[in-house]
């Protein structure tokens, strides 16, 4: 599925960069989670940190809770690998 995807000013920390990343369904938005946090790409790698609120209340907890918190999970590592291709792929500015 396709995705909207809001990415804040990058921000130094030492040796490492930080930006906030926040995302969303770009087509049934109340039927998938929304996505705030924030990537940080250091000597040590790229890490994804933040949190989702899964659709449907209550309901979509205990969802999470068993199944969707693994597939976000995937969802999110699956990201980071193709960044992390796209960065090794590119030439360096």
């Amino acid at each position: 599925k396709g995705a909207l995807l809001d990415i804040g000013p990058v921000e130094r920390w030492d040796d490492s960069i930080r930006l906030d990343l926040a995302w969303q369904s770009d087509s049934i938005a109340p039927l998938f989670p929304v996505f705030a946090g924030h990537l940080t790409v250091s000597p040590g790698g790229l890490f994804l940190e933040g949190e989702y609120d899964p659709p449907f209340g209550r309901l979509g907890l205990l969802i999470d809770a068993r199944l969707l918190h693994f597939i976000a999970g995937r969802t999110a590592q699956a990201l980071l690998e193709r960044i992390a291709q796209h960065v090794e792929a590119s030439p360096v500015a």
